[in-house]
């Protein structure tokens, strides 16, 4: 089972741009990931939705919902 799992995250800017579009990720436990990107590229974002603070993916840690956290 994975620790981390972002399904189906897209994200547009109030300006149109878009800075995420379908992104899924998963993490194994144990494992190291870097999150690299230009300015505007949404790094922010996706940890934004990580946190739980916008809610524009689904989200589980270890299979669980992180809402239900």
């Amino acid at each position: 089972m994975n620790a981390l799992t972002v399904n189906h995250l897209s994200f547009i800017y109030p300006s149109g741009t878009k800075a995420l579009d379908d992104v899924s990720l998963s993490v194994e436990e144990g494992q190291s990931v870097a999150i690299l990107g230009s300015n505007g590229a949404g790094k922010s974002t996706l940890l934004d939705v990580l946190l739980g603070w916008q809610k524009s993916a689904q989200v589980s840690l270890y299979g669980k919902p992180i809402s239900s956290y």
